[in-house]
């Protein structure tokens, strides 16, 4: 069954992770410090993703992410890696038809990170994994890099024929250069989520 999106800007959506950033540390004791807004909600987002607690700002997102299990050691929302600019992965504010979304990647320094987005679906943030052009372990609902013996399973699974005659050491070793497919991440995107009608309370896309 598809999920549903509601049509808002990317200004509204940086709006509403701020606004459930603030809100998540006024409520959070252990937060050492308040974040400081510049004043460019779309920017302030991408340069702190990686201190954004992405699985606990509220609710619903801790259950969209815990749907596969990977870390948040290294995160962000901007193309850091060169690999990933040359694959064009949607990291950042995108907006794909009348979808607006933020695209992130993340995972411990053990991981192949994981690629997800956050989005608004008219009532709340929401957070999707694509599994087509994604690098996770699809049977073992992880990323990659935490369980050798079931890597190789999937990786087995996934490329019968690069794998075909390899040694399992050496198939492990394939996880290292498993790389997203960006025109697979967007198709898997557009089957899965459609517009939504209930109207959000911000900026419309028309």
């Amino acid at each position: 069954m598809a999920r549903f999106y509601a049509i808002v800007t990317q200004d509204f959506l940086a709006e509403k992770i701020l606004r459930a950033w603030e809100e998540y540390e006024e409520g959070n004791s252990a937060v050492d410090a308040e974040f400081q807004r510049t004043g460019d909600p779309k920017q302030d987002v991408v340069n702190h993703a990686y201190a954004i607690p992405w699985k606990f700002l509220t609710k619903q997102l801790e259950m969209d992410i815990s749907a596969v299990d990977f870390d948040f050691e290294n995160c962000s929302a901007d193309t850091v890696f060169a690999t990933l600019d040359d694959l064009k992965v949607p990291l950042g504010f995108q907006t794909l038809d009348n979808l607006t979304f933020l695209g992130i990647n993340a995972g411990g320094d053990w991981e192949v990170p994981v690629f997800f987005i956050v989005y608004w679906d008219g009532m709340e943030l929401r957070a999707y994994i694509p599994t087509e052009g994604n690098t996770w372990n699809l049977t073992a609902h992880s990323a990659f890099g935490n369980d050798e013996d079931q890597d190789v399973d999937e990786l087995k699974r996934r490329f019968p024929k690069e794998t075909d005659g390899l040694h399992p050491e050496e198939i492990s070793d394939m996880v290292a250069v498993v790389n997203p497919d960006p025109s697979k991440l967007v198709e898997d995107i557009k089957a899965n989520l459609s517009n939504n009608e209930v109207k959000p309370d911000g900026p419309q896309i028309v």
